[in-house]
């Protein structure tokens, strides 16, 4: 059922991640869903599926230009690393 439905959990949080960035209760909530698709995603075997959230965890964080700091992409770096720390040894080919 996870394999079906995941796609309409990822439209929402990617439009809050990439267009929210001053609505905080929003991104702490698109956060901590990402989060858990994540941790679910690998309870279940769902590569494909953890390494879409994890990639757009880390699109989120804004890696390429530091220049422009904002909270979403401090807060995405912090779930990123949370997740990293963990749950290491399933994070996949994502997590590199």
């Amino acid at each position: 059922m996870y394999e079906t439905l995941w796609g309409g959990f990822y439209a929402p949080f990617s439009i809050v991640l990439s267009n929210c960035e001053s609505k905080y209760q929003l991104i702490d909530f698109a956060l901590k869903g990402v989060k858990q698709a994540i941790l679910l995603s690998n309870i279940w075997g769902l590569s494909q599926i953890r390494d879409a959230f994890i990639n757009l965890l880390s699109k989120s964080t804004n890696y390429k230009s530091a220049n422009e700091l904002k909270v979403i992409h401090i807060e995405s770096l912090k779930t990123l690393l949370e997740l990293g720390y963990q749950d290491p040894n399933n994070m996949g080919i994502a997590w590199k």
